[in-house]
């Protein structure tokens, strides 16, 4: 079992090295990697979650983002980045504000300092409220963007864990 941890750890390494930086120099690669780290450790939830976002945001394959990040958080229920991450594209994507709200209140209750959290509860309350709304309202007053742009920042520097 260690030998097999020692194993994904070696493979996300291997997608950190084609991912460099903000943009992917080689998400191919890279999604080969995760993907592999996946199939040595079907239960590890870091990386599932990075694959879940590797095919969410490179590829906008949200299904199998989905699917991954249900799986990472049935394999680690208080790791705060799968529940975030699956919040936001619930919301974004699905519409489902309710769900949202219900994850980043369980990712809070593991780590309560997320930044931006609050700024996404209000959107998130605002959208449940008027459930019509068009996707880009209500528009976040310049506080709550900025702090909303720390939740997105805080998604890229989760330390490796």
């Amino acid at each position: 079992m260690a030998r097999d941890a020692g194993c994904v750890e070696a493979h996300l390494a291997l997608a950190a090295l084609y991912a460099e930086g903000a943009a992917l120099a080689a998400p191919a690669e890279a999604e080969r990697a995760l993907r592999r780290a996946v199939q040595v450790g079907p239960a590890h939830a870091r990386a599932l979650t990075e694959l879940a976002e590797l095919l969410e945001e490179e590829y906008e394959d949200v299904d199998a983002a989905e699917d991954l990040y249900r799986r990472a958080i049935r394999a680690d229920p208080r790791d705060p980045r799968p529940l975030c991450r699956y919040a936001a594209l619930l919301a974004a994507v699905r519409g489902d504000h309710a769900l949202a709200g219900q994850l980043l209140s369980r990712a809070l209750q593991a780590d309560p300092a997320i930044p931006g959290a609050a700024a996404f509860r209000r959107l998130l309350d605002a959208r449940r409220l008027a459930p019509g709304a068009p996707a880009a309202a209500p528009r976040a007053d310049e506080a709550g963007e900025e702090e909303l742009s720390e939740l997105a920042s805080w998604f890229q520097a989760r330390p490796v864990q």
